[in-house]
């Protein structure tokens, strides 16, 4: 039998329990990443269970309303709420209500393909410096293209939620690369992949948050399904490109 393991069933785990453990300590790891500074990536934002602190999956601000995601973090029926503004869990930042959830018409969760989604938050998204819009890549990211993941995942399988926004340096590798790693799961041409060594990578938490071009707030990647955690397999996500149609039809709605 197919073993197919994705960040998808872990986050539904989390929706489940309503106070998952966030240590204001734990503040070294994405697994084996940095903690953010101030400002570092201002588009980021925090998906949290209804008025909670709670937190289920990143984001980023596409625009004063929109929010771009995971398809896989928005299928519950729960409300949802999401925080921009901090890289903290347990303190500062604005919430921001929801109004409307888009996902793609053709997200398949069994194989988590077109695992992409926009959300309409319920008033403005005031742009302040802690508080930016990302741009999104429009052509075809390669393989050995520096990139960075940011998010509060789990600092390690099963582990706790870290208070503070973490950071990891990554490389992608091509399709056919992360195909060979990951088989028989499968990786479709609207995915992108990203390995690190054994001990850094991706957790649950993580998904529907932005993977950047390396020093710039250009995204190219939304976190999607892994093999947990930090195993040395290659950490799997929807490619920006692939969506831009997609996603402009979708906020222009």
């Amino acid at each position: 039998m197919k073993v197919f393991v994705v960040l998808a069933a872990f986050v539904a785990c989390i929706a489940a329990t309503p106070m998952v453990r966030i240590d204001p300590e734990d503040d070294w790891r994405v697994v084996g990443g940095s903690t953010a500074s101030g400002g570092q990536f201002p588009f980021i934002v925090s998906q949290r269970s209804g008025s909670t602190t709670s937190h289920m999956c990143g984001g980023s601000i596409l625009n004063n309303r929109w929010i771009l995601s995971a398809a896989h973090c928005l299928t519950g029926s729960g409300t949802i709420t999401f925080v921009a503004g901090s890289n903290q869990l347990l303190s500062g930042g604005t919430r921001f209500s929801v109004s409307r959830r888009i996902l793609h018409a053709n997200y398949n969760p069994s194989t988590i393909a077109n695992d992409v989604a926009v959300v309409q938050v319920g008033s403005n998204i005031g742009f302040t410096t802690a508080i930016q819009p990302v741009s999104l890549t429009t052509s075809a990211v390669g393989g050995n293209v520096a990139v960075t993941l940011a998010g509060w995942g789990r600092l390690s399988q099963g582990g706790s939620i870290p208070n503070n926004l973490q950071f990891l340096h990554k490389s992608t590798i091509t399709n056919a690369v992360c195909q060979s790693r990951v088989s028989p799961n499968p990786i479709f041409a609207s995915s992108l992949c990203t390995t690190t060594p054994s001990g850094q990578g991706a957790c649950h938490g993580d998904s529907g948050g932005p993977l950047v071009l390396r020093n710039t707030r250009t995204q190219a990647g939304i976190v999607s399904w892994g093999i947990p955690c930090a195993r040395g397999f290659p950490d799997v996500y929807a490619r920006v490109s692939s969506f831009i149609a997609w996603i402009n039809n979708a906020i222009s709605s």
